[in-house]
């Protein structure tokens, strides 16, 4: 008994230390924009995680980190990331008026939670901006 419980609790470890590893991977996507005129910043995601750094020295970029919100450990091509998100978000990444905005939305409020994608939002921007972030489960 002693044995299986072990076999559990590193097979535990072992998945949880590869769920955080995928923070470090590649981004689906990355946008820059010209640091001067960015003033605010809004962000809201459904399922993923924002983060904000303050950056004086480069212009304002969002970096979009796309995996399945599942328990698999396959992971979806571009190709498969990219046709998920044109079927069943609204992925709005754009600066207007000195507001950066980032947004990742299902299209429908019910939707089949296998297919669903975790996206999460890198935001490097200057160093004094107001920020208005949401994540949504």
């Amino acid at each position: 008994m002693k044995k299986v419980f072990f076999i559990v609790l590193v097979a535990l470890q072992v998945s949880c230390m590869n769920a955080q590893n995928r923070g470090d991977r590649e981004p689906f996507l990355t946008k820059t924009f010209s640091n001067a005129s960015i003033k605010n910043v809004m962000a809201e995601t459904t399922g993923g995680n924002i983060s904000v750094t303050g950056d004086s020295k480069s212009d304002a970029r969002i970096e979009v980190y796309v995996h399945q919100n599942n328990y698999k450990l396959s992971d979806l091509s571009k190709e498969e990331i990219q046709k998920r998100l044109d079927e069943d978000y609204i992925l709005n990444i754009s600066a207007d008026n000195g507001k950066l905005t980032a947004t990742a939305k299902p299209k429908e409020r019910n939707m089949n939670w296998k297919k669903a994608l975790s996206i999460s939002f890198r935001i490097f921007t200057p160093v004094n901006v107001a920020t208005d972030l949401q994540t949504v489960q």
